[in-house]
C-alpha cells in the first residue's frame, strides 16, 4: 500500500503502479480508513524524508501501533535545528529513537548517526560508487546533465552552487557544451536566473 499525496505523481505513474499489484491512495482520508480495517495485518510502515514522518507518525502509530517503523531520513540534516555535540537535527534524532530503524543512503552518515546514538539502528540502503576517471576529449561531449527533483531543497542548492562556481570555471576552460537541468518544482523567476549564468532548464521529462 502506498500514498501519494504529492500531485505532481502522474497518472501514469500511478497506473503503472497499480498494475503491479500496489494499492495507491492520492486522498489521505481514504488511506488511514484503508489502513484502519486491516491494521492488525500491517507489518511495517515506511516513511520517507523527516517531513513525512513528523506529518504521518502520530496518526500511523494510533491505527497501527503494533506495525515496524522505517524513517528513511535520506541524509542527515546539520543546518537547521542541529544538536551542538554533533550537529544532527535533533529533530532527526528525535525520529531515530522514536523507530525501530533507520535508513541512510551514505556509509559515512550511518556510522556518524550509529555512534551518536549509540546503537546499529542506521541502515545504508543504496550503495555507493568510487569516481571513475574518463579519456572523453570534453571538446566532443554531447555535454552534462543533472536530473533532481527541485522541491528538495538540496538539489536547489546544489544547482546554484555549480552554477556560480564551477560554470564561470568552465567558461575559462572553454568547456562550450551544453549543461542541461532536468526536474520539477522551480518557478518561472529561479528558472531565468539559472538560465542567465549559463545552464539549460528542462523541467520534468518523461523518457518513456
Amino acid at each position: 500500500v502506498i500514498v501519494c499525496l504529492d500531485n505532481s505523481t502522474t497518472q501514469v505513474d500511478l497506473d503503472s503502479l497499480r498494475s503491479t499489484g500496489v494499492e495507491v491512495h492520492q486522498d489521505i482520508k481514504e488511506f488511514f480508513d484503508s489502513l484502519f480495517l486491516r491494521r492488525e495485518r500491517a507489518r511495517a510502515i515506511w516513511t520517507i524524508r523527516q517531513e513525512v514522518y513528523d506529518f504521518f507518525a502520530e496518526r500511523l502509530r494510533n491505527i497501527s501501533p503494533s506495525a515496524t517503523f522505517i524513517a528513511d531520513l535520506m541524509d542527515i540534516k546539520y543546518r537547521q535545528d542541529y544538536e551542538a555535540n554533533s550537529g544532527i537535527s535533533r529533530n532527526q534524532l528525535k525520529i531515530a529513537d522514536e523507530v525501530e530503524r533507520v535508513i541512510l543512503v551514505s556509509e559515512n552518515e550511518a556510522r556518524e548517526f550509529n555512534e551518536m546514538l549509540k546503537t546499529n539502528k542506521v541502515s545504508v540502503l543504496w550503495a555507493e560508487y568510487e569516481p571513475q576517471k574518463t579519456e572523453i576529449d570534453w571538446q566532443h561531449s554531447k555535454g552534462l546533465i543533472f536530473v533532481g527533483g527541485f522541491r528538495h531543497a538540496p538539489n536547489l542548492e546544489g544547482i546554484e552552487w555549480f552554477a556560480d562556481k564551477v560554470v564561470p570555471i568552465l567558461n575559462e576552460l572553454g568547456f562550450g557544451a551544453p549543461i542541461r537541468i532536468i526536474g520539477t518544482g522551480l518557478n518561472p523567476q529561479k528558472i531565468a536566473e539559472l538560465e542567465a549564468k549559463g545552464l539549460q532548464m528542462h523541467g520534468y521529462r518523461d523518457w518513456e
